[in-house]
This record gives C-alpha cells, sequence and structure tokens, in this order.
C-alpha cells in the first residue's frame, strides 16, 4: 500500500530525475511514471484516495480493499513538493504522453486543488460528498498549501482566485475559500 502523497511524491521526483537526465534506466523510469499518472486518475477520488495498492516495479495501482477508507485527505499528502514534482512533472510529458497528461489533470489533478482550499460546496461539487478535513483555526502551515490554489488559478488565468489564495491563506485566515 501506498500513500499518494508521502511514497509516490517521492517515487516520482526520482524516476523524473532518471528521465530528465537520461541516467542508466530512464526509459523505464518514464513508463512508471506514466503509468502511475494513469494509475492515480483511475482511482475514483483520484489523489483524495490517498492510499492505493502500487506496484513500485510496473507503476500498476489498484484501489485498496476495505477496511481502508475509499478516500482521506491529509494535509501532509500535499506536503514535502508533490505539487511541484508534479507540475514539473505534467510539463515534462505534455508533448509525449498528453492523453495520461490530460486524464490525470482531469480527473485527479484539478479536482483536488479545486477542493482542498476550497469550500464545502466545492468539494461536493468536485467530489460528491464533504470532506472530513479542515485546517484548525490556527493553523500556521495554510500557506504551505496555497500552491494548490495557485495551480489552478493559473490554469484557469483566473486573477480572483489568485487574489483569494494570497488573501486567505497567507493572511492565516481560518476560513476556506468563498467563505
Amino acid at each position: 500500500m501506498a500513500n499518494i502523497g508521502l511514497d509516490c511524491g517521492p517515487l516520482a521526483a526520482a524516476w523524473l530525475t532518471a528521465w530528465e537526465r537520461r541516467t542508466e534506466g530512464w526509459e523505464n523510469s518514464r513508463k512508471l511514471l506514466v503509468h502511475l499518472l494513469e494509475g492515480i486518475a483511475s482511482l475514483p477520488h483520484g489523489i483524495a484516495n490517498n492510499a492505493a495498492l502500487f506496484n513500485p516495479k510496473t507503476g500498476e495501482m489498484r484501489v485498496c480493499p476495505p477496511p481502508t477508507p475509499d478516500h482521506a485527505i491529509s494535509h501532509l499528502s500535499m506536503l514535502f513538493s508533490f505539487p511541484e514534482i508534479f507540475t514539473e512533472l505534467l510539463d515534462y510529458a505534455k508533448d509525449d504522453h498528453a492523453s495520461s497528461v490530460e486524464a490525470f489533470k482531469r480527473k485527479a489533478w484539478f479536482p483536488y486543488m479545486k477542493a482542498y482550499n476550497g469550500t464545502r460546496e466545492v468539494q461536493v461539487q468536485e467530489y460528491g460528498f464533504e470532506w472530513d478535513f479542515t485546517f484548525p483555526p490556527d493553523a500556521t502551515w495554510r500557506q504551505s498549501h496555497s500552491t494548490l490554489t495557485a495551480i489552478v488559478a493559473a490554469q484557469e488565468k483566473s486573477e480572483e482566485r489568485g487574489k483569494a489564495a494570497i488573501w486567505h491563506n497567507h493572511n492565516s485566515s481560518p476560513n476556506k475559500i468563498g467563505e
């Protein structure tokens, strides 16, 4: 079992480095990365599944059977450079693996980015349910998650969403964006 943020993020970083530098085995690293993108996109809740059965030798990813929850939201899943690594990966792979990149963005990446700092309504819109995660009112690490909103703002070319990310996340407001 792998945590999508904490386990797959570091693996993606290592594999992307091998692919970019064309080190020994880089073709396999590229294949594993594409399978990783496709695997996360195929999960019912994408990144919000949080945990998945993952074979690091083949890149195959499947849903965890019960008693593993079908989704789990954790602030740790998006720390440790996951958004930055995957942003770079998506840019690097977009030409040669466009369909895999677009499926990942549509099914896993943007829904998660919108919902994470979004209102309960946004979470329901993107996932069909409210998340059981909220930032504690005194959370000082909210700023580190503004990257998620900034990624969506850049993709949508939304100055309003970008300003909201700065206002709500960097001013330590306990309110979610849109509330």
